[in-house]
């Protein structure tokens, strides 16, 4: 099982990240709050890693940065979250014709 302090460490790295990327886009908070549509708190709070968050919100605030995100297992094997969706809805879509 992983660790509590593990979690919080990983959750501060990760909101600094999205915090430098934001910086570096010279976007506001209101701006990624607004195009992620979340609150300007929770972009504050997600990027502080002071609090835990839910995927939903994450997955908001990395599109409104549009940010690459993926997860890759220790074999090399990722998830591409984006491409994942994409092809989801592109196969709803096409089922709907």
């Amino acid at each position: 099982m992983i660790s509590e302090q593990v979690v919080i460490i990983a959750r501060q790295k990760v909101g600094q990240y999205l915090q430098s990327i934001r910086e570096e886009k010279q976007l506001t908070y209101y701006a990624v709050a607004k195009l992620a549509g979340l609150s300007i708190e929770q972009v504050q709070s997600i990027e502080a890693g002071d609090k835990a968050y839910t995927i939903d919100s994450f997955l908001k605030i990395t599109h409104a940065l549009d940010t690459y995100f993926f997860t890759e297992d220790k074999d090399g094997k990722h998830l591409d979250f984006a491409d994942m969706a994409q092809k989801s809805i592109e196969k709803k879509r096409a089922n709907q014709l």
